[in-house]
């Protein structure tokens, strides 16, 4: 018989805050537990599993692919309802990666370190929760 594990998972975000307005929004929802752990499992299930070594590269890869499919259905959801175009994304991020390697003094692409840097800004991007 399998064995349930508890898990707590407390946040007090500040009020106003982007994070208390998503988090304001998935309490509204039918399952909050399901709001919360689809994204999960979509982002880092696949990593999760490389990690621990319980799957096998084919059951990876096959995670992988179904964590795919889900983010980018949440993709195509979000630019059907704001109206987006796949160019414009690109074109955003890469506003984002210049104005910050402008800040950083990294103003022109032959800078030996702007491969890095552009490397390291589409992850901050990602993770900035944009």
């Amino acid at each position: 018989m399998r064995k349930r594990r508890d898990i707590l998972f407390r946040f007090q975000p500040m009020a106003d805050t982007p994070d208390s307005v998503v988090l304001d929004y998935l309490k509204s929802g039918v399952s909050p537990n399901e709001l919360v752990l689809r994204p999960i499992r979509a982002y880092w299930l696949p990593f999760a599993y490389q990690a621990t070594g319980v799957r096998n590269q084919a059951e990876l890869a096959a995670a992988a692919q179904e964590a795919i499919f889900c983010l980018e259905g949440q993709i195509e959801q979000l630019r059907q309802a704001f109206g987006l175009k796949p160019e414009e994304l690109v074109s955003y991020q890469q506003e984002v990666v210049s104005s910050r390697a402008v800040r950083r003094g990294l103003s022109k692409p032959s800078d030996g370190a702007w491969g890095a840097f552009s490397q390291a800004a589409s992850r901050e991007f990602d993770a900035s929760g944009l």
